[in-house]
C-alpha cells in the first residue's frame, strides 16, 4: 500500500519543518546512562556577536542525527529579542532563559563571548543548568564561559587557536592546543568554528553510537575524523545502552529484539514500548506495533510524535475511525502537525468523510509540508479522485518538481516526457501551469462502465508548473489506443495515441493541445496535417535499455 512506501517521504518533510520532543519519562542522570529519555533537550545559547558556524554547525548535527529522533534542539538567549550574528544575520531565540525547557545538553558557541561573560543573568543561568545537564559543550571561545564559572578547573580543554594563550591564564585548566575536541565526560570543549561540528558529532557518537554519528556526517557531506575515543561510558554493556545504540543506528531488527527484552523485564517502561513500536512499524509488523504504541500511551507517554505514529499504524491495520481520532489529537497538539495532518486526511477519506478529508489535505498542501505528488498517487484518496475539488487542490498547489502521473504498478510502457515552454520570441516561460491527462494502457480514461471515454473523469492526470527556465518533466506510461470511432470513415476513425496538455500562463491565452508520437502507425498523413494545423506537438520517442521510453515536448505559446 502507499503508506508503507511513502512513510519516509512524509516523515522527512515533517522533520524538515519541526522536530518535537516527547516528554522524558524516567530517571534523570549524567552521562549516557539515562536510557529512559526519549530525546535529549539541546539548548544552544545565542547572543549578539555569536559566531555563525559555532552554533549553526552543532545545530545542524543535533537536528539531523538519527533522522531527528535523538535531540530536541532550540535556541536560548537572555530574552526573546532578536540578536545579530556576524553583523548581518538576525536571529530570534526560541526561548528566554526564564522560560527555557530544562536542557540535557548546553551548547555555548563563541564569537563575541564577552557579551555572555558580562551578563550576570546569563552566567547565573549557565551555572544553574550545569548542575543537572548531562553535557556542557563549548565551541571556540565559549570555553571562557565555562572557565569563568570554574567548570574547567582540573580539566583539559581547547578553544580557537587565536585564544589558546588567553585560556592558559586560567591556571587550573590544562589547555590542549593540538586537540580538536576534548572530552572530560560532562564537559566537552572543541576548537574554533568548524570544530564545533566535530564536537557535536563526537557527542552524537557518545549518546547514540558511532554508526549514528557517521550517518549524520555522511548526510552533511562532512569529512569527519573522530578526535580520540568517545567516553568510556560507551563501553557499557547494559541492555538499555545497547538498545539505544541499535535504535539510533537504525538497526530496526536488533533494536526491536533489545527493546522487547527491556519491556519484558520492565513492563512500565513507556519509552521502551514506544521505541519497540517504531521498530515494529519499520519491520512492517503493524499489529504488534499497534499493541506496543497503545501500551506506551496507556503508561502515560504523551506527545504528537506518539499520537501521529499510532494514528498511521491504525491506518495500516485498516482502523480508519481510530486513526482519525488519534491523528486529530496529534494535530491539535501542534508540533508535528503536518505529518499528522496528511495522515488525518487519509483517515477521513477512508472513513467516507469527504469534506473533512479535502479540508485536511488543503491544510497540508498550503503549508508546503509535502510534495503534492505524494498525495496524487495515494490510494487512500481513491474515493476523492472523481471530485472536481480534489483535482482543483492539485491545480492550486502545483509545483515545478517532476510530476509522476502513475505508480510503478500501472500497466504499460514507462514514459518520461521533458520539454520547455517558450514564447514567440523564444524566451522561456516560467510558472506556466500544465494540466496533463491521458488514457491508460487499454485506451480508457476510466475503469467505469459507460464512462470509459470520459476525459473529465480521467484516472491518469496531474498538474505541474514550469521552472524558471521554462522546463518541465513528467513520468507516466505510453497511452493505449482508443477504440475505432463509429460512423467515421478513413484514417479519422483511428485516433493515434496521445496525451492531453492544457497550458495556462499569465499574459497568454490558454492553449489546449494533444501530444502525439511520430512512430505511431496511426500517424498517417491525415493526422500529421491535423497536428500541423492545430499546432499539436509531435514527439519523437526513443526507447532506452530496460524499456523506458523518453520523449521531448517543446511548446511555443503566443501572447494575447
Amino acid at each position: 500500500m502507499f503508506r508503507t512506501r511513502s512513510f519516509l517521504i512524509v516523515v522527512i518533510a515533517f522533520f524538515a519543518f519541526t522536530i518535537s520532543a516527547l516528554p522524558s519519562r524516567g530517571q534523570e542522570g549524567n552521562g549516557v546512562k539515562n536510557a529512559k529519555k526519549d530525546k535529549w533537550n539541546v539548548a544552544i545559547i545565542i547572543h549578539d556577536g555569536v559566531e555563525l558556524l559555532d552554533f549553526a554547525g552543532p545545530g545542524e548535527v543535533f537536528q539531523a542525527a538519527a533522522g531527528g529522533r535523538a535531540f530536541n534542539v532550540y535556541a536560548v538567549a537572555d530574552s526573546t529579542q532578536p540578536v545579530t550574528s556576524q553583523r548581518f544575520l538576525k536571529l530570534t531565540p526560541n526561548h528566554a532563559i526564564t522560560d527555557c525547557p530544562k536542557p540535557d545538553i548546553v551548547v555555548i558557541p563563541g564569537g563575541n563571548t564577552n557579551v555572555l561573560r558580562n551578563s550576570p543573568a546569563m552566567m547565573k543561568w549557565v551555572k544553574a543548568v550545569s548542575a543537572d545537564a548531562e553535557i556542557m559543550f563549548s565551541v571556540c571561545t565559549g570555553a571562557f564561559v565555562l572557565a569563568d564559572l570554574g567548570l574547567l578547573d582540573g580539566k583539559e580543554a581547547t578553544t580557537h587557536w587565536s585564544a589558546l594563550k588567553g585560556l592558559e591564564k586560567f591556571s587550573k585548566v590544562k589547555v590542549c592546543p593540538d586537540r580538536r575536541v576534548v572530552d572530560n565526560g560532562k564537559i566537552v570543549t572543541s576548537a574554533g568554528v568548524s570544530a564545533g561540528i566535530d564536537g557535536a558529532l563526537h557527542i552524537v557518537a557518545r549518546l547514540c553510537g558511532m554508526e549514528a554519528a557517521k550517518k549524520t556526517a555522511r548526510y552533511m557531506e562532512y569529512r569527519w575524523a573522530p578526535d580520540g575515543k568517545p567516553s568510556s561510558e560507551l563501553d557499557s554493556k547494559s541492555p538499555e545502552t545497547q538498545a539505544r545504540v541499535l535504535w539510533f543506528s537504525e538497526d530496526w531488527d536488533g533494536a526491536a529484539k533489545a527493546y522487547a527484552q527491556i519491556v519484558t523485564h520492565d513492563p512500565k517502561d513507556a519509552v521502551a514500548h514506544y521505541r519497540l513500536g517504531i521498530c515494529q512499524t519499520r519491520l512492517k509488523q503493524n499489529k504488534e506495533a499497534r499493541a506496543s504504541l497503545e501500551q506506551a500511551l496507556k503508561l502515560g507517554m504523551e506527545g504528537s510524535d506518539l499520537l501521529a505514529t499510532l494514528g498511521r499504524v491504525y491506518l495500516l491495520v485498516e482502523e480508519a475511525e481510530k486513526a482519525g481520532e488519534c491523528l486529530e489529537k496529534a494535530v491539535r497538539s501542534g508540533s508535528g502537525e503536518y505529518f499528522a495532518q496528511y495522515n488525518l486526511a487519509c483517515a477521513r477519506a477512508l472513513s467516507g468523510k469527504k469534506e473533512q478529508a479535502l479540508a485536511e489535505l488543503e491544510k497540508t498542501f498550503s503549508a508546503r509540508a509535502i510534495d503534492v505528488n505524494v498525495a496524487l498517487l495515494d490510494t487512500d484518496f481513491a474515493s476523492l479522485r472523481k471530485d472536481s475539488r480534489f483535482r482543483e487542490l492539485f491545480r492550486k498547489y502545483a509545483s515545478d518538481r517532476p510530476l509522476r502521473l502513475v505508480s510503478a504498478e500501472e500497466p504499460g510502457k514507462p514514459l518520461v516526457v521533458t520539454g520547455t515552454i517558450r514564447d514567440a520570441d523564444g524566451k522561456p516561460v516560467a510558472g506556466a501551469l500544465l494540466e496533463i491527462y491521458q488514457a491508460d494502457n487499454d485506451g480508457n480514461y476510466t475503469k467505469e462502465p459507460g464512462k470509459a471515454m470520459s476525459e473529465s473523469q480521467s484516472r491518469i492526470f496531474g498538474y505541474i508548473r514550469t521552472r524558471s527556465d521554462g522546463k518541465f518533466e513528467f513520468k507516466t506510461i505510453v497511452p493505449g489506443y482508443y477504440p475505432r470511432r463509429d460512423k467515421v470513415e478513413g484514417d479519422a476513425a483511428f485516433i493515434p495515441k496521445h496525451i492531453h496538455i492544457n497550458v495556462t500562463a499569465s499574459g497568454f491565452p490558454n492553449r489546449r493541445m494533444q501530444m502525439v508520437f511520430v512512430d505511431d502507425p496511426r500517424m498517417t498523413e491525415y493526422w500529421h496535417d491535423w497536428a500541423k494545423k492545430g499546432r499539436h506537438p509531435v514527439g519523437n520517442p526513443t526507447t532506452a535499455e530496460g524499456g523506458l521510453v523518453r520523449c521531448t515536448c517543446d511548446l511555443t505559446i503566443q501572447a494575447k
